[in-house]
């Protein structure tokens, strides 16, 4: 799983490592990245989108 949070997009990744290894709710990472809470909803869902494609292409 960390090959496929590597490959993300900067900004995805930036955004999915705030949420998953700090803890940080939508709204704080808004705030920390200087966006909406919207993008980072789209961030988060793209981010998701490619580490699950990774994995399925992995096994």
């Amino acid at each position: 799983m960390l090959e496929a949070i590597q490959k993300l997009p900067p900004r995805a990744r930036e955004a999915f490592e705030y949420h998953r290894f700090e803890n940080l709710t939508y709204q704080a990472i808004a705030q920390r990245m200087g966006i909406s809470k919207e993008a980072v909803k789209e961030l988060m869902h793209r981010a998701l989108v490619r580490i699950v494609a990774e994995m399925e292409a992995d096994l």
